[in-house]
């Protein structure tokens, strides 16, 4: 029972079905759920439950692609009497989209801009906004920390967040959640009422696609691997002739009307970007991380290379190794001395950097049981 009226076409599914299914990929996140996803509909009738008893400003927050659940949004607050307005670079984006192509319909003079939104009684008002899944700088976010540059929360406001976390976004979510609930505000979300219902197939429903297309072979995709495990069976169990669960980097060959995975055979991972460069080398990741982990000390010595004496410091500068620095610099100024002294002359310049590296490497290691990157800055005098 979608809110347009426009039920799945498993008519023509059954029709592509008769032709042919060499491959399907299908999706997986809800795999592991038995039965069947509530309708939509019942969302709406809880949001609207919810905004009729709200005494103050109403906050939805959801996914700006979800057309139907922003226009059951829209729906609860117009039929509240309330004008609202969307908040986000993506909500205002795709609801403009929505609304040029006719799926979105809002009523003439219900949208109003941000600005003269906050200058209206707050029980007259509401706000549909990106930032269900606890984004740092989306604007339900922003408004949860008390940094939103035209929102504040108060006591009276209530926030619906439709939606559930997606695998991996549970800590932000949690986040988020806990901020409004110190701002004092009322919060109603996924997991403590029916304001959210996932727009993914759970296993009845992938098992009635299944048995409409009735493919040659499956692969199931997006998910967690479990997920795709779970959807694997689900294949199976239907009779599916062929399925093979893959990961990022297998390729699936269909060739002489036969299927086969070859493992592994693309290069898969995360790319990073990093200013304007674009798949930085693995060695530079980890140099951060150590940096991260462990800090940075930087030793500065001017000496004369023919004769071996200490014109310049040795000066000692640390960053994220301890919070102790003074007794720890001495240290390190003591044994880098110490390491210089030793070395006969005239000094090779490279070999005295490794001499001060190792040196002050050990006197830290040895003081705070920590490995920083070390950075000799040595000067010829």
């Amino acid at each position: 029972t979608p809110i347009d009226g426009v039920p799945t076409d498993l008519r023509s599914f059954a029709t592509i079905g008769q032709r042919g299914v060499r491959l399907l990929l299908a999706d997986s996140t809800n795999a592991e759920r038995t039965g069947y996803v509530p309708s939509e509909v019942t969302v709406g009738e809880r949001l609207d439950e919810i905004v009729s008893h709200a005494e103050g400003r109403i906050l939805v927050a959801c996914f700006a692609s979800h057309v139907h659940r922003v226009q059951q949004a829209v729906d609860a607050v117009v039929r509240d009497r309330r004008k609202f307005a969307f908040i986000g670079r993506s909500m205002l984006r795709n609801s403009e989209i929505a609304m040029d192509l006719g799926v979105l319909d809002i009523p003439e003079g219900s949208l109003v801009d941000l600005n003269e939104l906050v200058d209206m009684p707050d029980s007259q008002t509401a706000i549909i906004s990106t930032g269900n899944q606890g984004e740092p700088f989306a604007a339900l976010s922003l408004m949860a920390a008390g940094e939103h540059r035209s929102i504040s929360l108060s006591e009276d406001d209530t926030v619906i967040i439709s939606a559930t976390p997606i695998p991996g976004n549970e800590t932000r979510v949690s986040r988020v959640i806990n901020n409004l609930y110190r701002a004092g505000v009322k919060v109603f979300h996924g997991r403590n009422t029916h304001v959210h219902v996932s727009g993914h197939a759970a296993a009845e429903e992938l098992k009635t696609f299944y048995n409409v297309v009735r493919p040659d072979a499956l692969v199931p995709v997006h998910g967690e691997y479990r997920h795709m495990v779970a959807n694997a069976a689900l294949g199976r169990e239907m009779n599916i002739p062929e399925v093979e669960i893959c990961e990022d980097g297998d390729m699936v060959v269909l060739e002489d009307g036969e299927l086969r995975v070859e493992r592994g055979a693309i290069a898969a991972g995360y790319v990073y970007v990093d200013g304007t460069e674009v798949g930085g080398a693995d060695s530079i990741i980890r140099d951060r991380r150590h940096l991260a982990d462990d800090g940075v000390l930087i030793v500065t010595i001017g000496v004369d290379f023919s004769t071996g004496e200490i014109l310049i410091g040795p000066d000692i500068d640390s960053h994220g190794v301890t919070t102790d620095d003074d007794d720890l610099h001495a240290i390190i100024k003591e044994r880098v001395e110490q390491s210089v002294a030793s070395l006969e002359v005239p000094i090779d310049p490279d070999h005295l950097r490794t001499r001060i590296r190792n040196s002050a490497m050990r006197a830290v290691k040895k003081t705070v049981k920590r490995r920083p990157v070390v950075l000799p800055v040595v000067i010829e005098v």
